[in-house]
């Protein structure tokens, strides 16, 4: 029975022991490059390569960038001029191969490992990015002219010819790619170093420690409708910045899970689609330099100028918006688009601004359209509901506008003055409005109340000035 089992053992070690030497015979850098510059429209220089005993393979120091016409011409690997510097740089990547597939002489990517990754991101205007032309089908030789770009369709006519017509990118397809998309059963990417500018604003976002991991990948190319998903987890560390301006804009950590669906279950292409709850570190903030911020703040003030008049002090902008209570942000996104399903705020001491569900962004335009309201702090509020209440002239004037016999159901909240505000246009200069104006109801009722003989003026003014002086120092 021992020498069996001794031989046995015996043999396994030579069977596994030649699968090994299979597996170095025909995994290597040249293989691996043909077989990824085969599926995305790039070019991949692997630094080094390590085939394990078991089938662990490791690429180490991997580039991938534009694609180039050694590329295209299917230069092997060693023969190619070594490039420096791409816009995704990958400190490694690992996957495993099965026996049976070293046997078979096949690499199948089920499960993906990639640590250390440095990205520099260029988000253009359609909301699309430099990182993702890498990733898109590779253009037929016939498409390709000398300078390495597509070539342009010819018009019909001259007709045609005049007419402005935006160009589709060729993204990577699920169904042109069958083969390719059901061998990915998980992805993971860790310890990614982000560099990303939006073009048109150039806003600057740095990421450190990010993550993503795309999981229980289920997708069937012949059944989209149904068959069509995966887990996503992502998290990170943030730095926002006015490259512009050079103003810091906020530092943001956040983590979040979701079930995204990964492809337009139509036309097949790779079209991410989520809805997502990200939850806030406790150090997150933005700086009230943060153009929405600062102008809902200078908006309300100039509208309150008639107060000036009772040596009322401007309150001043505190240099951060904070959030609090692992405060979570809910939106969902799709080609760009970025919309707020539940309202999240930010508070600036004791005042706070809610911006309101139904905020929608375009992260390559910077356009975006929002509603906001602004929570007076609590002390100023106090003051200005026991003057609103008391002035039977102003809480008149402030249900009129309202649209309600009561001042406090349109201006009042929980015991707090509220200003309801509007947002459009492009984020980095927003137009600001103001939808419920409070210095109009509240200088009307001071001209009403000051416009009176002179000798009845100090008296029926007299609470008045005296709710108002000094109400927000």
């Amino acid at each position: 029975m021992k020498k069996w089992l001794i031989g046995i053992l015996g043999l396994g070690l030579i069977f596994v022991g030649t699968s090994y030497a299979m597996a170095r015979s025909y995994i290597t850098k040249d293989s691996l490059v043909k077989k990824i510059e085969k599926s995305i429209n790039s070019r991949v220089q692997i630094g080094e390569l390590n085939v394990g005993l078991f089938g662990a393979v490791e690429m180490k120091d991997v580039i991938i960038a534009k694609r180039d016409q050694l590329a295209r011409d299917k230069v092997p690997h060693d023969e190619r001029k070594v490039i420096e510097t791409g816009d995704l740089r990958l400190n490694s990547v690992k996957f495993n191969l099965s026996l049976g597939q070293m046997i078979a002489r096949k690499v199948a990517l089920d499960a993906i490992a990639i640590d250390g990754v440095k990205a520099k991101v260029v988000m253009l205007e359609d909301g699309a990015c430099n990182i993702e032309e890498l990733f898109d089908k590779p253009p037929k030789p016939a498409e390709v002219v000398e300078n390495g770009a597509q070539k342009p369709k010819v018009p019909a006519n001259k007709a045609d010819e005049k007419k402005k017509v935006s160009k589709k990118r060729k993204t990577f397809n699920a169904k042109k790619n069958k083969k390719f998309v059901t061998e990915i059963k998980e992805l993971k990417i860790t310890n990614i170093d982000l560099d990303m500018v939006v073009k048109k604003t150039q806003l600057s976002v740095k990421g450190k420690g990010v993550y993503l991991k795309v999981t229980d990948i289920n997708v069937n190319p012949k059944k989209l409708e149904t068959i069509n998903d995966a887990d996503f987890e992502m998290g990170g560390v943030f730095d926002i910045t006015s490259l512009e301006k050079n103003i810091p804009y906020g530092h943001i950590g956040l983590t979040g899970v979701t079930k995204l669906t990964l492809f337009n279950s139509g036309n097949g292409d790779l079209e991410p689609d989520m809805k997502i709850d990200f939850t806030l570190s406790p150090d997150s903030y933005l700086t009230t330099k943060v153009p929405v911020i600062s102008k809902v703040w200078d908006s309300i003030w100039r509208s309150m100028e008639v107060l000036e008049k009772l040596n009322v002090n401007r309150v001043k902008l505190p240099e951060r918006a904070e959030f609090r209570d692992n405060q979570k942000v809910k939106v969902a996104y799709k080609l760009g688009k970025v919309d707020l399903l539940e309202a999240f705020a930010v508070h600036l001491d004791d005042w706070e601004l809610k911006v309101l569900g139904g905020t929608h962004l375009n992260t390559g335009s910077d356009e975006h359209r929002g509603e906001m309201k602004l929570y007076v702090g609590k002390k100023i509020s106090d003051k200005m509901v026991g003057f609103i209440k008391k002035s039977d002239k102003i809480g008149k004037l402030l249900g009129k506008l309202g649209g309600s016999g009561k001042a406090e159901q349109s201006w009042i909240e929980d015991g707090r003055v509220v200003i309801a505000v509007g947002s459009t246009g492009l984020l980095s200069n927003p137009k600001i409005t103001l939808k419920n104006d409070l210095a109009s109801p509240v200088k009307k009722g001071i001209e009403g109340l000051l416009d009176k003989d002179k000798r009845k003026k100090l008296k029926k003014g007299k609470d008045l000035l005296k709710g108002l002086k000094g109400f927000l120092k």
